[in-house]
């Protein structure tokens, strides 16, 4: 079950496919979703309005979990293989001030 969601999240992530909506932007209140031009990220469904991304790692199949990040509101991502879990807003925030997460 868990390789045959993965598989759909993976197809569903190829350039031009459907996205996955995680939340809401904190920037302008549409929704947010795992989009993937060169690269993997979270961006708004509003662009080019809102121009709000953040990026995402770029290895591992990414999983939405049912779990909800209290400060930002949107769904909590984990990477297959990775022991953790993690909200996309909260991650780069911390990278970005040097945090290590």
């Amino acid at each position: 079950m868990e390789k045959l969601k993965a598989l759909k999240t993976l197809k569903s992530l190829e350039p031009g496919k459907n996205e996955k909506v995680i939340g809401k932007c904190p920037v302008c209140g549409k929704e947010i979703a795992i989009k993937r031009a060169r690269k993997r990220f979270v961006g708004c469904t509003n662009y080019p309005n809102c121009r709000f991304s953040v990026p995402l790692p770029q290895k591992g199949t990414i999983y939405i979990t049912s779990r909800t990040c209290e400060k930002h509101g949107v769904r909590i991502l984990k990477i297959r293989g990775s022991k953790w879990a993690f909200c996309p807003i909260c991650n780069y925030e911390n990278l970005s001030e040097g945090i290590q997460a």
